[in-house]
């Protein structure tokens, strides 16, 4: 949900390959509250835990592993660059606020479909996360903008079909 906040602090490629990880976090959030079951004996069960134990070894190998980037880009330049105190204190909020951003999101899936057994009018749901993805998204706009509204002035006609077209689908 506040997916663009590790954005501000580490590359938008790293974000992106952590986020990845919302399956596994919201199957081991689901067990608890028996949205998701595993049977140890069978097979299915075993590669769920396999499964699930591989990407979190996967995810953790990403986060702390910090060697040469792969790619001469200025955002992987800057994470190379780790050993300043600014450089890592920025590094560790980017890792916070990912992990953050993993649990809240799984958290939503797990309240969608609490919200989809109780009540089966799925265009309230809907309404619901559109409502505050507008928020999240006006949040995102001001915090980056610096309050320049010129901005959200349409030039052109295709920046009005664009819009019409997506409200209306």
């Amino acid at each position: 949900m506040w997916d663009f906040l590790p954005c501000l602090f580490i590359s938008r490629e790293y974000s992106c390959f952590f986020e990845n990880v919302v399956p596994i976090i919201f199957f081991i959030m689901a067990l608890p509250f028996g949205l998701e079951s595993v049977n140890i004996k069978c097979k299915s069960g075993r590669a769920k835990i396999l499964g699930t134990l591989v990407c979190i070894g996967g995810a953790l190998l990403l986060t702390l592993y910090k060697g040469k980037p792969l790619f001469n880009y200025a955002s992987a330049t800057s994470i190379e660059k780790t050993g300043t105190s600014s450089s890592s204190g920025r590094w560790t909020i980017g890792v916070v606020t990912l992990i953050l951003g993993t649990l809240f999101w799984s958290s939503w899936y797990i309240v969608q479909l609490s919200i989809s057994k109780r009540f089966p009018c799925q265009y309230s749901s809907t309404a619901l996360m559109i409502f505050f993805g507008s928020i999240q998204a006006a949040f995102r706009s001001l915090s980056i903008q610096h309050h320049d509204f010129s901005i959200w002035v349409l030039n052109g006609k295709l920046p009005i079909i664009a819009v019409l077209f997506f409200v209306s689908h």
